[in-house]
């Protein structure tokens, strides 16, 4: 892995405690959608801290954007509330498996809360670039109406590709346009998919369980897990 620099460009505060972040990118940085990279975050220690944060850019774009929950006490969701635009970012990487490689099955993509960053990814690679013409099919869980995010850009992929559909799934809220529970009952099985999940262990561990129970391959299941 190698080391880079990046300056804030953009920051957006697009749900509750949930920041859109686009930095510069280095033009010897490349990797592949769905992977993410460690961010040094400076402090007293004498040891670096580094915390893992997924790519919510695809390989194409111009610049890096990642999308990052904030936890009361975190160091790095202080790093991240105090960070500005025009500020430098540090980190190391790519790293990680959770990409894809098939290009003959439908893909299904489950996720909930920032664990749609890598995802998003994922699926304007297969769309924009790949010029992928399976079918593609999001199921987003977040809690209520105020923690959805990006749905303008789920909506402007399903005008543009006929092949792309989404869902938004609301656990403890109802609105007309969403389907009401977890992510976790609304799940179907479907010949020739691969799914592609990500977000809380509990509903990664759990939609695993169900497909692999409904007679879908291991081989065809992937995770990453926040």
């Amino acid at each position: 892995m190698k080391d880079f620099s990046v300056t804030i460009t953009k920051k957006t505060n697009i749900a509750d405690r949930v920041f859109e972040i686009q930095t510069t990118k280095p033009q010897d940085f490349t990797f592949q959608a769905g992977q993410f990279v460690q961010w040094y975050i400076p402090g007293e220690e004498e040891r670096p801290i580094f915390r893992s944060y997924s790519l919510s850019s695809a390989p194409h774009d111009t610049y890096i954007e990642f999308c990052i929950k904030l936890l009361p006490g975190g160091k790095a969701s202080t790093m991240i509330e105090q960070a500005a635009v025009g500020d430098t970012l540090n980190f190391r990487g790519p790293n990680g498996r959770f990409t894809n490689t098939q290009t003959e099955h439908n893909l299904s993509f489950i996720a909930t809360g920032t664990g749609i960053a890598p995802i998003i990814g994922i699926i304007r690679d297969e769309l924009e670039y790949k010029k992928n013409t399976h079918n593609i099919h999001v199921l987003f869980g977040v809690r209520t109406t105020a923690d959805i995010f990006w749905q303008q850009k789920f909506q402007e992929l399903t005008t543009q590709y006929p092949n792309f559909t989404y869902h938004i799934c609301l656990s403890q809220d109802e609105h007309e346009q969403c389907k009401k529970g977890r992510v976790t009952t609304h799940i179907e099985s479907k010949p020739h998919t691969n799914y592609f999940l990500c977000g809380n262990r509990d509903m990664v561990m759990e939609v695993r369980n169900t497909l692999i129970e409904k007679n879908i391959p291991t081989t065809n299941i992937h995770f990453e897990i926040f």
